[in-house]
């Protein structure tokens, strides 16, 4: 079974939110060196979606039982990640690593 890895929180002010779920929750959070204002929360030794090792399968099983690709496949820190929803709407993702990419 594969374990969460990351997730996301969406704010309209950024570090207010750090400041809050930081203290709430005893996190600490990493900003991303990249094109856009983004956060990392490690939640364990492979950072913080579920790991698969091929996104296909498990995006065409979302899609079989009713969910749907939420989110364009997205390059990120050098692992392939899409946004999903199950049938409710609930909101998850999956990330396959690429060492080659950047």
């Amino acid at each position: 079974m594969p374990r969460e890895i990351h997730f996301e929180v969406s704010s309209g002010d950024p570090m207010n939110a750090v400041k809050c779920e930081g203290e709430v929750f005893d996190w600490t959070f990493q900003t991303w060196d990249g094109p856009q204002d983004y956060r990392l929360i490690p939640t364990g030794p492979d950072g913080g979606t579920l790991d698969v090792a091929d996104l296909d399968a498990p995006l065409a099983t979302v899609i079989g039982n009713g969910g749907k690709n939420a989110r364009a496949n997205s390059l990120i820190l050098g692992r392939h990640v899409v946004c999903c929803e199950d049938p409710d709407g609930g909101r998850f993702g999956l990330r396959q690593a690429n060492p080659s990419a950047r």
